[in-house]
């Protein structure tokens, strides 16, 4: 099936456009930056189930703080259509896996790996030098499950 003949999901209920996050630290004359995410761009419809995927300290705590506006960005746009779930994203118990979650069925997954425990998602992204790049997508409404995101589609 042509992507023009999958199925829609529901409406945009978290947008994310050109987000940049940069940490600074240190004193003066001594100054480290780490540019945590740099042009972002993400859409997650409701009911969409979406992870992203990376190594620790790749941002993927800082984008789901975005993403439930805890954490202030140092450009672009974020909007969160409708009321989302969790004010903060919450940590699984073992502290691996963290998650917003939308009012409407929309999750937003961040971990450093997938595995059989974890749901079925619509997309799989993998977050590498601050930027967002698709692993595997679903071709059906219905998420796949995607046990080891290496590579592309």
């Amino acid at each position: 099936m042509s992507p023009s003949r999958r199925p829609a999901l529901g409406r945009p209920v978290l947008v994310l456009r050109g987000v940049s996050k940069t940490y600074r630290a240190g004193v003066p004359g001594c100054v480290a930056i780490a540019r945590v995410l740099r042009g972002v761009d993400l859409v997650v419809r409701a009911g969409e189930r979406v992870a992203v995927v990376g190594a620790p300290g790749s941002g993927k705590t800082t984008l789901l703080l975005v993403a439930a506006g805890a954490l202030r960005i140092d450009a672009g746009d974020v909007r969160s259509i409708g009321a989302a779930r969790s004010a903060r994203p919450a940590r699984d118990a073992a502290g691996e896996t963290l998650s917003w979650r939308d009012a409407d069925g929309a999750m937003l997954l961040a971990t450093r790996s997938l595995s059989t425990r974890h749901a079925t998602f619509h997309r799989v992204l993998r977050l590498e030098h601050g930027a967002l790049h698709l692993v595997a997508w679903s071709r059906w409404r219905t998420p796949a499950r995607v046990a080891s995101p290496s590579g592309p589609p």
